[in-house]
């Protein structure tokens, strides 16, 4: 069958109207632009018409044209595609039945953790110290490690870790090995080393060998001198205050301070060759 030719010129179309069917043909860019050439320099043909007319406005309107196809779907933006997808899944997913709030199973809380007791046993991880009744003397007992209490014998050489030959001075009843104080894990232990005069605790006398924990407030008897043990008391001081560095005499608790700057001499008093040292230790034992 001969095609019936159509009646609408393009070149008559407004210029609008004919842009815009050119955007809209189903050609290549090219193309558009040659079209668009042809029709500006006036060289259009009727080959030219029929790729604008498959498409034409006019002849939509007039019913006389081929049905316009529909533009192509505009491409969503960068930022929605999950949204996008997210709407199309929502549509093909049947949606779940939803469960009165009466159904539902209350759900329990998890029930706490059971809370473990820790028992303290024996001394805490903190200082602790003997000290000498009727006295400043402070012995300091190790958390961890041991130490041994005696005095010095200067003819067999023996020297314990804690001397007490001045505090023992007068009686001489103190052993050149004494006891031994073990600290371990915040417990302490005292055994007799087989002194001679004996190691007691709260009155009670140790056999050679014999371990027995000490506890705050224990009396420790060596020989016949009474120790408490008790927390290693600590120096209340003000944080403004200037600090200020001491020597400690052990057997008194005597403290005599060190100048900042400079230096110091220590000794003892000899009033016969009429020398007195900056820091004087003649009633701190034997210097």
């Amino acid at each position: 069958m001969r095609r019936r030719p159509s009646t609408v010129n393009c070149r008559n179309c407004p210029k609008k109207t004919r842009e815009r069917c050119i955007r809209e043909s189903n050609t290549s860019t090219s193309i558009k632009l040659m079209m668009r050439s042809a029709f500006e320099t006036g060289t259009d043909t009727q080959q030219v018409w029929g790729l604008l007319q498959m498409n034409c406005l006019l002849l939509h309107q007039t019913g006389r044209g081929r049905p316009v196809r529909p533009p192509a779907p505009t491409r969503l933006p960068e930022d929605k595609p999950k949204a996008a997808r997210r709407i199309k899944k929502e549509a093909i997913l049947p949606s779940l039945p939803v469960v009165p709030a009466a159904a539902r199973e209350p759900t329990r809380p998890p029930s706490p953790a059971p809370r473990r007791e820790i028992k303290q046993v024996g001394i805490p991880l903190s200082r602790y110290c003997l000290t000498l009744q009727d006295s400043q003397h402070r012995i300091a007992l190790p958390t961890g490690g041991e130490i041994v209490l005696g005095r010095f014998d200067s003819m067999v050489k023996t020297n314990p870790d804690v001397d007490l030959s001045y505090d023992d001075r007068d009686i001489l009843v103190i052993s050149r090995r004494h006891a031994r104080i073990v600290g371990r894990d915040g417990l302490l232990e005292i055994e007799d080393l087989g002194s001679t005069n004996g190691t007691r605790v709260n009155g009670r006398k140790l056999a050679l060998g014999q371990k027995v924990q000490l506890q705050p407030g224990d009396r420790v008897t060596l020989g016949y001198h009474d120790f408490s043990c008790s927390p290693m008391p600590v120096a209340k001081t003000s944080p403004y205050a200037p600090r200020l560095a001491y020597l400690w005499g052990t057997f008194t608790g005597h403290r005599f301070p060190l100048p900042p700057l400079g230096e110091v001499i220590i000794g003892r008093r000899d009033l016969v060759a009429g020398i007195i040292p900056d820091i004087d230790l003649s009633q701190e034992g034997v210097v």
